[in-house]
């Protein structure tokens, strides 16, 4: 078509849409010889021999480039111009294109939301440019383009969580913490009303978790305050959020990575007080004994005290059980826990009777084999 009329009203659409077919055959080509790649490597790592290691295939965009850039010079009042700015854009930008030219990506994506700010194309042009920013730490130049990304999809749109986590990102790095947690705040909130309406969490979510959980971490050290302290005063301030335990239980997990063995004591401390009947609460009340024993020096008293009491909360006649009759897995884990304990306290009382001869010892020691 192309070749018998040039000139046609047409020649715009057809070549986007030839363009199209060839950044199609690009990419199947592509994945052939990347999985051919990958099975190549494979046989070498196998065998040891890494001598002649293939070339990592690229994906060969040429063709569609051609035709993108001809459009945009040739046919400058062609309907679908945003498109062709965003597809060269992605073209010149994919890191695996043999055609990658980061600047070139950048200026066709920036070229983009100057024109047709309006676009569908244009919130996920702004996405590019933010993540180019954001890449090379230029968060102040970054965040406009995630706050138009917000902006334009808005809370129905499919980026808007995505623009929503990397714009409070961008304010966590700069270390604007009360923002950051706002927006992660927001993010969850409406991740969990999705949820309600779909059945399905962002995928951001358990990122924002992550970082409201470092967040918190970070905002105790900076206010020489315990990190519980912080994230009880957040959830005063915001109110209570059906995701909480979630946070509480990463912020556990983040300070026990620290090394800061007391803090994360009062979290899981505070999770189990809370939310008495939580399913993984075992878990939590045998991680207090380990912990314990991790602190400079080891509180072997505490540790002890921590197991007596997992016995105590959490075996087959407490309310926890009751309260997990539907879930025999949880039960499963703490009948574990406490028969572990128990053998660990039985073997111990039983070593202190070997050494007194107190028939009282041995009787303690009975009781609990």
């Amino acid at each position: 078509f192309l070749d018998k009329y040039p000139s046609s009203a047409d020649a715009a659409h057809v070549m986007f849409r030839l363009a199209e077919l060839y950044f199609e055959r690009a990419e199947e080509d592509y994945a052939t010889r990347d999985e051919e790649f990958r099975r190549v490597m494979d046989e070498m790592s196998q065998t040891g021999n890494l001598d002649e290691i293939p070339e990592e295939p690229k994906k060969d965009y040429k063709k569609s480039v051609r035709l993108y850039q001809r459009i945009l010079r040739d046919h400058p009042e062609y309907e679908y111009l945003d498109g062709t700015y965003y597809m060269l854009g992605y073209c010149l930008s994919e890191p695996a294109s043999a055609q990658h030219d980061e600047e070139e990506g950048l200026a066709m994506f920036q070229a983009l939301v100057d024109r047709f700010g309006d676009s569908r194309f244009a919130a996920v042009a702004h996405l590019r440019v933010g993540e180019y920013y954001f890449d090379y730490n230029k968060l102040d130049e970054a965040m406009p383009h995630y706050q138009r990304v917000v902006d334009l999809e808005g809370p129905e749109g499919s980026l808007y969580d995505e623009g929503l986590y990397k714009l409070a990102w961008s304010r966590y790095k700069k270390s604007e913490y009360d923002t950051a947690l706002g927006l992660l705040n927001g993010l969850l909130d409406w991740s969990s009303a999705n949820y309600e309406r779909t059945g399905r969490e962002s995928a951001m979510a358990p990122e924002a978790i992550e970082y409201t959980a470092i967040s918190f971490s970070d905002m105790a050290d900076r206010k020489g305050i315990p990190p519980i302290a912080v994230a009880q005063q957040f959830y005063v301030d915001v109110g209570q959020r059906e995701f909480e335990p979630k946070v509480y239980k990463r912020l556990a997990d983040v300070l026990v990575q620290q090394a800061r063995y007391e803090d994360a004591v009062a979290v899981y401390t505070y999770i189990q007080d809370r939310w008495p009947n939580d399913p993984e609460n075992p878990d939590y009340q045998w991680q207090l004994g380990t912990l314990y024993m991790s602190m400079v020096p080891p509180r072997a008293d505490l540790a002890q005290k921590a197991i007596a009491d997992l016995n105590d909360r959490y075996n087959d006649d407490s309310p926890w059980y009751q309260a997990n009759r539907a879930n025999p897995d949880a039960q499963a884990v703490a009948r574990g826990y406490i028969e572990k304990s128990l053998a660990a306290a039985a073997t111990q009382l039983h070593g202190k009777a070997a050494e007194t001869g107190a028939p009282g010892d041995y009787l303690k020691a009975s009781e609990l084999y």
